[in-house]
């Protein structure tokens, strides 16, 4: 699999170590469709399975494989997914959550810290992805005209690979 970083937060360790210790702070909106949102418990995570591109969610800057850490400045880290559901609905519109990015391991086919990409630049990077006993450990989506990560399972093999959500993927098997 090439794939094409989404950001630079994700490219580098230290990079992605610094964007990963702070949370980011999002007050979002319901809109008629609701918030934009689904969620998944991953390894004792709650992340954004699903974030709608330029729904209320996106629009306040929550993107897909985001760990849910408060919901209106209450710890919800340890919740089970029902108590989370709870939770949300709870806090009705606007809606304040903190959220960090989540962090995955590096792998040895990613780029070192001391080649990150100046901001803005993509950067193509190659992983090859063996299929463990539960699956790859990824959903990806098509948004536009791009194949992309949508969910990366924290200790998959997707994420052992170094996929991150959002990355682009731009060929497979030396296919674009």
């Amino acid at each position: 699999v090439r794939l094409q970083r989404s950001s630079t937060e994700r490219t580098a360790d230290h990079v992605t170590m610094a964007y990963a210790k702070a949370g980011r702070d999002l007050i979002i909106h319901r809109g008629p469709g609701g918030y934009g949102f689904n969620l998944a418990r991953i390894n004792e995570m709650n992340i954004f399975r699903v974030v709608d591109e330029g729904g209320p969610t996106w629009v306040a800057g929550g993107r897909p494989g985001d760990r849910i850490i408060e919901v209106a400045s209450q710890d919800v880290s340890d919740l089970t997914h029902g108590l989370l559901v709870q939770a949300i609905k709870a806090a009705g519109s606007p809606l304040k959550l903190q959220v960090v990015a989540m962090q995955q391991p590096a792998a040895a086919s990613a780029a070192p810290a001391t080649q990150a990409p100046r901001a803005g630049a993509v950067q193509p990077v190659s992983i090859m992805i063996n299929k463990g006993p539960k699956g790859f450990g990824m959903n990806l989506s098509r948004i536009g005209d791009d194949h992309v990560f949508r969910v990366v399972d924290p200790g998959g093999p997707a994420a052992g690979a170094g996929a991150h959500p959002g990355d682009i993927i731009v060929q497979v098997a030396g296919k674009d």
